[in-house]
């Protein structure tokens, strides 16, 4: 039990402590504590600033647009995020007919971003036919990480 030394009415007394000092967490090599989260979160990479056209190959395009890409008017992306151009994302993330859903991306705070709190589930919406789009990989996960982090460019 810890005890803390006070001062009341002229006294030093000497009481139970109701704080506890938790010991500060160690997290793997390359990521680090994130009190928000309460949990170790990676360490954005360094080297060439991540960009959604990089994202766009590599994640999007095979992994994300078959549901999350308008296909006109009268048939929105799943959920309201485009992720078929950065102008389309980029209309979708400031949504004002739906803005509940606005933004999903918070440039520079993956943490508060819908878009990586989702890949990072690993769980997407039931479709309309009952099924779910596959889970990420971890690096994918990790690149999405570090676009947001790096500020959501553009190139």
């Amino acid at each position: 039990m810890n005890y803390v030394l006070s001062f009341a009415l002229g006294f030093f007394i000497v009481m139970p402590s109701i704080v506890s000092i938790a010991a500060p967490v160690k997290c793997p090599a390359g990521q680090y504590f994130d009190s928000k989260m309460k949990m170790c979160m990676p360490v954005a990479k360094t080297g060439d600033p991540a960009t959604f056209s990089a994202l766009s190959t590599k994640v999007f395009t095979q992994q994300c647009t078959s549901c999350h890409m308008a296909m006109g008017p009268k048939a929105p992306a799943e959920g309201g995020i485009d992720l078929s151009s950065f102008a389309a994302f980029t209309a979708s993330n400031t949504n004002k007919k739906n803005p509940k859903h606005a933004p999903f991306v918070v440039a520079g705070d993956p943490e508060h971003s819908k878009l990586y709190r989702a890949v990072k589930s690993g769980k997407m919406p039931e479709k309309e036919d009952g099924t779910r789009a596959p889970a990420l990989s971890a690096a994918d996960v990790q690149d999405i990480y570090d676009w947001i982090k790096q500020g959501a460019l553009d190139n």
